[in-house]
């Protein structure tokens, strides 16, 4: 091989390789642009049913105190003729 031959297979093995990892990296970006919005639906799903888990949680609590306390909820003022002095 003489010097120029060898110049041009270095020079088309560089730029194939080139085009190579450019389709690589396209490749690889298109994929996450679809997979990433996933993900933060997921994370938006995940915190709604957090939230539904926390309410009922709270719902149940207040309901036991309804019943443990007759048929008054928490924060309702039961009339006995007292005062509240605050501190």
């Amino acid at each position: 091989m003489n010097t120029s031959s060898t110049f041009n297979f270095r020079w088309r093995s560089w730029l194939g390789m080139s085009v190579a990892l450019l389709l690589f990296y396209g490749v690889t970006n298109v994929l996450a642009a679809i997979i990433v919005p996933q993900f933060s639906s997921a994370t938006v799903d995940a915190q709604e049913s957090a939230l539904d888990a926390n309410l009922t949680g709270l719902r149940s609590a207040i309901e036991l105190y309804r019943a443990q306390h007759g048929t008054l909820y928490p924060g309702a003022v039961a009339t006995t003729g007292g005062t509240c002095t605050a501190m």
